[in-house]
């Protein structure tokens, strides 16, 4: 019986290998998705189910800039207590009277997580549909499924939080930026790549302190002669920072303070550090010394709050810099092994992976100069595997979590794919079914190009 199933399913899975329908099945799990938030509404536990304290300040914040035009909390005072990117995202709901305001509940948030997970569907097609032509129609298969079935990339799209517009944005970004490599073919690419950037940055605002190492690597790459190259890196640099700087003039005007991201942000450089290899996750926690605790609660604004910890943050680093380098090489070892030297020491790390970003990163560094020889000068190869490192850095500088890495390891999907297809599945076609064994990379594949 099972050589006859075989014999009958085997025409079907070598179309699906060689030639995917990536579009199809797309379409497949995003309705998939969707079918499993239904769920979660539906259910009896869905009007009462837990929120985290980022998205009701979203959900507090959108329902002031919809129904009064005003960046607030509590209707009153102005806050920077978050960026505007995904504020503006979830204020639209209200505006068109589809959601309401100042409900931070998934019963009420479903369409907001309903339009998340179709932006997620488009990028995550877009990123499978560029691996497929550049490493393969196998590489393409394994990175659509790997962004819908990847559990802590894909329940990002579950979770009304801005993790995932961080990474609709990164792909639309980088789909973009691909096509303009050498900054001197695609000026609508180009622009689109920066706005896409720019949204990222009023989103995410860590990312704004990535942009300048990803604009010197773009100048570095570019194959083009200076006077050539400059007028579009200058666009491109205009259209990345507009955003941020705007969102940073209006806090001066009413903090009379430059806050570039939000305070939040300089709150994490705090909690982060203040105790010994302990993050505070919240203001409000009872973990939090009581010294910052009386003096946030006699403060009225939030530039007040911004100035008090900033100046407590730098304080910490300055008078205990050991244990500060230890802080952030904790935090570096957390965030990939999601284990905490507090408790073990950090060589037993390796030998208790809790994470499978471990796992994915081992494969990829494996495959990592195959990789870099074949796509030599390709934007999205280097450009990712920057953007990575640079944040890596940046959250293990100031406060790290596992959930805070997720944009850029999506980001790195094609190349994930690509190494899991060459160094496990080909092997494995090639060993068990000999008829699969084919030539996954397409061989008129130009490096740095997809092909014709």
């Amino acid at each position: 019986m099972i050589p006859v199933i075989t014999r009958l399913l085997m025409p079907t899975f070598t179309r699906l290998v060689q030639k995917p329908p990536l579009a199809a099945l797309a379409v497949l799990l995003v309705m998939g998705q969707l079918a499993v938030t239904s769920v979660r509404v539906r259910s009896a536990y869905a009007g009462n189910e837990q929120v985290l304290p980022d998205t009701r300040q979203f959900t507090a914040l959108a329902g002031h800039v919809a129904t009064e035009g005003r960046f607030t909390l509590d209707g009153e005072s102005p806050s920077a207590r978050r960026e505007p990117g995904y504020v503006a995202f979830v204020a639209a709901f209200v505006k068109c009277g589809i959601i309401r305001p100042h409900e931070a509940s998934l019963t009420n948030l479903w369409p907001v997580v309903v339009a998340q997970i179709f932006l997620f569907g488009v990028a995550t097609f877009g990123l499978a549909r560029f691996t497929a032509r550049q490493y393969g129609p196998l590489s393409g298969l394994l990175a659509l499924l790997f962004t819908q079935g990847y559990w802590p990339v894909a329940s990002q799209q579950h979770l009304p939080l801005s993790e995932c517009l961080a990474m609709v944005c990164l792909a639309g970004a980088w789909l973009a930026l691909g096509d303009s490599a050498r900054l001197n073919r695609s000026w609508p690419a180009l622009i689109l790549g920066g706005a896409f950037l720019g949204i990222l940055c009023v989103t995410k605002s860590i990312f704004v302190l990535a942009m300048p190492a990803l604009l010197l690597f773009m100048w570095v790459r570019a194959r083009a002669p200076v006077p050539w190259c400059l007028p579009r890196l200058a666009v491109l640099a205009v259209l990345v920072f507009a955003m941020p700087v705007a969102w940073a003039v209006r806090n001066h005007h009413h903090f009379h303070l430059p806050i570039m991201g939000s305070i939040d942000g300089v709150s994490s450089m705090y909690r982060g550090n203040v105790l010994p290899f302990q993050q505070i996750p919240s203001p409000e926690d009872p973990a939090m010394p009581a010294e910052g605790t009386s003096a946030l609660a006699g403060m009225k604004s939030d530039g007040e709050r911004y100035v008090w910890y900033k100046t407590h943050a730098m304080a910490i680093m300055k008078q205990e810099p050991v244990r500060y380098g230890l802080q952030c090489m904790n935090r570096v070892i957390y965030m990939l092994t999601e284990h905490d030297i507090a408790n073990d020491p950090a060589w037993r790390a390796l030998l208790l992976i809790k994470s499978d970003n471990v796992l994915l990163l081992l494969l990829l560094l494996v495959h990592l100069p195959t990789l870099l020889r074949r796509q030599k000068g390709d934007l999205h190869v280097e450009g990712a595997l920057l953007m990575f490192v640079v944040t890596l850095a940046l959250y293990g500088l100031v406060y790290g979590e596992t959930r805070y890495l997720i944009p850029t390891m999506f980001l790195m999907t094609p190349l994930y794919a690509a190494a899991a297809a060459e160094r496990i599945v080909q092997p494995l076609l090639s060993r068990f079914m000999p008829a699969l064994a084919l030539e996954n990379r397409p061989a008129h594949t130009v490096a740095g190009c997809a092909p014709a």
